[in-house]
């Protein structure tokens, strides 16, 4: 018996469920990651007890006022193999431009994640997004 050829269209192919339990940086990070290099439909569920996705506690509103990222502004990068992102970010979006030498504020790197983690989440339309504002028990 000649097995039948069976061929598949990106509409129906089965789509891939992946949970995020916490997303500030290092979740928004994994969410990026996921959505650049997968292939084919993705439902990300993201959740996160703060609801500042992307920023988290540490780099959200809640980040004590005036309290610095402990890395240069030059070193940091939310987007695989562009590390001049932040600082490229930084030159768009701030009036002051500072230098890629600073120290800057928690929350100017909370804000540049969530807006590159919405940027990428934008461009794939195979990309369904739960976003819950809650906390994981077990």
């Amino acid at each position: 018996m000649i097995p039948q050829l069976v061929r598949w269209f990106p509409s129906a192919l089965p789509s891939v469920r992946i949970g995020i339990l916490g997303c500030g940086v290092s979740g928004a990070a994994a969410a990026i990651a996921i959505t650049r290099r997968m292939e084919g439909p993705i439902e990300l569920v993201l959740a996160d007890a703060s609801g500042h996705f992307g920023s988290g506690f540490a780099h959200g509103p809640a980040a004590r006022r005036g309290e610095l990222l402990n890395v240069r502004a030059r070193d940091l990068s939310i987007v695989p193999g562009e590390p001049d992102d932040f600082v490229d970010w930084l030159r768009r979006e701030d009036a002051d431009n500072p230098s890629p030498e600073a120290f800057l504020p928690r929350a100017t790197f909370g804000r540049y994640v969530g807006q590159r983690l919405q940027e990428t989440l934008r461009v794939r339309p195979d990309v369904t997004v739960t976003w819950l504002v809650d906390e994981a028990l077990s």
